[in-house]
C-alpha cells in the first residue's frame, strides 16, 4: 500500500498554527468580554457614586439650609418689627411674640445654619461657591450680638436677600440632576 500523505494543515508548522488560533481566539473573545464588563461596572460604579453625592449634598447641606431659610423668612415676613401694630397693647404683644420668635425659632435656626456651613460646605456643588453663603454666614454671626446689643452698625450686617433664591435654585438643578441619573440619562 503507498503512504498515505498528510494534508496541507496537517505538514510542518500549521499543526502549530491552527493549535494556537484554537487557543487565541476563544481566549481573546473571553478578555474582550472580561473588558467590556468591567467598563460597564466602572461606568455603574461611578454613575452611583455621583447618584450618592448628590443624594448627600441635597440632604446634608441644600435641603436643610433651604429649609431653615424658609422658616426663618417667613417667621421674619409674618411676624417682624414691620408688621407690629400701632396700637400700643397690640404693639407689646407682637414684641413679646417677635422676641419668642427670635429665641425659639431663628436663633436655633441660625445656629444650625451657621454649623451647615462649617462642617459641610465640602458639599457645595460644583457650580455653586462659597462666596454665595459668606454674607450670610457674616449676618448670623452678627445677629445675635446686635440683637442683645442693638445699634447702628448691624446696617452693615443685614440678611443676604438674594441668597434663599440662590439656594432655591442650586437645589433645584441638583434635584434635576439627580432624577436624571437616576432614569440614566446622564
Amino acid at each position: 500500500m503507498p503512504p498515505v500523505q498528510a494534508e496541507w494543515y496537517q505538514q510542518g508548522f500549521w499543526p502549530l498554527v491552527g493549535a494556537a488560533i484554537i487557543l487565541v481566539i476563544p481566549n481573546a473573545v473571553a478578555l474582550w468580554g472580561i473588558f467590556i464588563q468591567t467598563q460597564r461596572q466602572t461606568k455603574s460604579q461611578l454613575l452611583l457614586n455621583q447618584i450618592n453625592l448628590v443624594s448627600e449634598q441635597l440632604a446634608e447641606f441644600y435641603d436643610p439650609l433651604f429649609a431653615m431659610l424658609k422658616v426663618n423668612g417667613e417667621s421674619f415676613s409674618k411676624l417682624g418689627p414691620h408688621t407690629f401694630p400701632k396700637n400700643p397693647i397690640e404693639l407689646e404683644a407682637a414684641g413679646e411674640v417677635w422676641n419668642q420668635v427670635k429665641q425659639k425659632v431663628i436663633i436655633p435656626n441660625n445656629h444650625e445654619i451657621a454649623n451647615i456651613l462649617r462642617t459641610r460646605s465640602h458639599l457645595i456643588a460644583s457650580y455653586d461657591s462659597i462666596e454665595a453663603y459668606l454674607k450670610l454666614n457674616e449676618h448670623i454671626a452678627m445677629y445675635e450680638i446686635f440683637n442683645d446689643f442693638p445699634n447702628e452698625i448691624y446696617k452693615d450686617f443685614t440678611f443676604p436677600k438674594d441668597i434663599t433664591n440662590h439656594v432655591e435654585v442650586v437645589r433645584t438643578k441638583l434635584v434635576d440632576e439627580l432624577q436624571q441619573m437616576k432614569r440614566g440619562n446622564i
